[in-house]
């Protein structure tokens, strides 16, 4: 419930976001946040980032750039933006292209430091 309230609260202070969630490894939601998603449909779009950060970490390992700690995916309609928490998990908030992307930005690694807090 804890994962759940932190992530809420990173939906609710950045205008155009749409949904937060708190993956693992495998692409498994821990946790997930959103007014306008289903938590299927939050469930999908968090293992396939999962997908896209395996892809990144192996094309990083093999060309000695080290370990990815944040990427982005941008579409027509919805930017993705994604922030590593440890090698077993991360986050991932969605938000609409008309959203302040920095402050997202600021607002994700506060949340991914308020996660990482209660993982401790």
């Amino acid at each position: 419930m804890v994962f759940q309230k932190i992530l809420h609260r990173a939906v609710q202070k950045v205008d155009g976001a749409v949904g937060a969630m708190f993956v693992d490894f495998q692409g498994e939601s821990v946790d997930s946040s959103s007014a306008s998603l289903t938590r299927y449909d939050l469930g999908v779009f968090g293992a396939y980032q999962g997908i896209y950060l395996d892809r990144l970490r192996d094309l990083c390992r093999g060309n000695a750039y080290g370990r990815p700690i944040r990427f982005k995916i941008g579409c027509r309609e919805a930017i993705f933006l994604n922030y590593v928490l440890t090698d077993e998990y991360y986050l991932v908030l969605i938000l609409t292209p008309a959203a302040n992307e920095g402050l997202a930005w600021r607002i994700l690694e506060e949340c991914r430091n308020e996660i990482l807090e209660e993982m401790a």
